[in-house]
């Protein structure tokens, strides 16, 4: 059987895409197989009273927030931290109705407003010891947020350090101390 010109260029493109596509297979796998998955996150509950002139400001807020993450080598991991919000805003107004009994009128408006958020990271350890360790996030964020008759998208970037303290080999305490962020919105 003869092969033309053409459809030797054809065979060889063919054999030069599957040697590509194995050799990027083969180091996926060889990623996976030294990276190191992890799984975390945070609960919160939150209620704040603020007193006023004309009555009491209060909210409840709910956050939880799981991550999911990966640690490539010693030094780099990669994860994705998700996030949903719900908020209760209840404002008590006493008002004064005037006239001759001086009667009160008490309201009552409670409004609600809700977030998820979208938080993929990169993060850089740069100290490590046997039960601590330094670190920092490289973070995007995208959250969107559904309130009363107003909804909109915030985007953000930032850097957050934190600690890693090692309780044994299976679970770590990871906190985060604060950060340096811009975001934006659009309505």
């Amino acid at each position: 059987m003869l092969v033309t010109n053409k459809q030797k260029k054809t065979i060889m493109r063919k054999i030069h895409v599957k040697k590509t596509m194995m050799t990027i297979a083969s180091s996926f796998v060889a990623l996976c197989v030294n990276a190191q998955a992890y799984l975390g996150g945070s609960l919160c509950y939150r209620h704040i009273d603020v007193p006023g002139k004309s009555g009491v400001q209060s909210a409840n807020a709910f956050k939880i927030s799981p991550e999911f993450g990966y640690a490539i080598n010693g030094t780099w991991s990669v994860g994705l931290g998700l996030g949903y919000m719900t908020t209760d805003y209840v404002t008590t107004t006493e008002g004064n109705l005037g006239g001759f009994l001086e009667a009160t009128s008490n309201s009552r408006l409670t409004e609600s407003l809700e977030m998820y958020t979208l938080a993929p990271y990169i993060r850089g350890n740069f100290y490590k010891s046997k039960v601590v360790n330094l670190f920092a996030d490289g973070i995007f964020e995208y959250g969107h947020i559904d309130g009363v008759g107003a909804k909109s998208n915030v985007y953000g970037f930032g850097i957050r350090p934190g600690v890693i303290i090692k309780l044994n080999e299976m679970f770590s305490f990871v906190t985060r101390l604060g950060g340096i962020s811009y975001a934006s919105t659009d309505t």
